[in-house]
């Protein structure tokens, strides 16, 4: 997916060809959706219960999420400000 996206960007947007990546991309991503929710998602139902499909993932995300913005990103003065603290 990376390099069609890759590929995708590196074209004008008149050429006839992105509009076919483009949509490539879309079926990529529709398989990928249709796949988590027909082969993912039931095993999760099985695997966990009614309690722990319902608790928040919040957690989680705050243990694995990066405390710091991603490459590229411009940060807000009020963050940067923080950076620099």
């Amino acid at each position: 997916m990376n390099d069609l996206v890759a590929e995708v960007e590196r074209r004008s947007k008149d050429d006839p060809e992105r509009l076919r990546q483009v949509k490539q991309a879309f079926e990529v991503i529709q398989e990928d959706i249709r796949d988590e929710e027909d082969f993912l998602l039931p095993q999760l139902q099985e695997i966990l219960d009614v309690a722990q499909r319902r608790r928040p993932a919040s957690g989680a995300v705050r243990q694995t999420a990066p405390t710091w913005p991603h490459a590229g990103a411009e940060l807000s003065d009020a963050t940067a400000f923080r950076v620099r603290l």
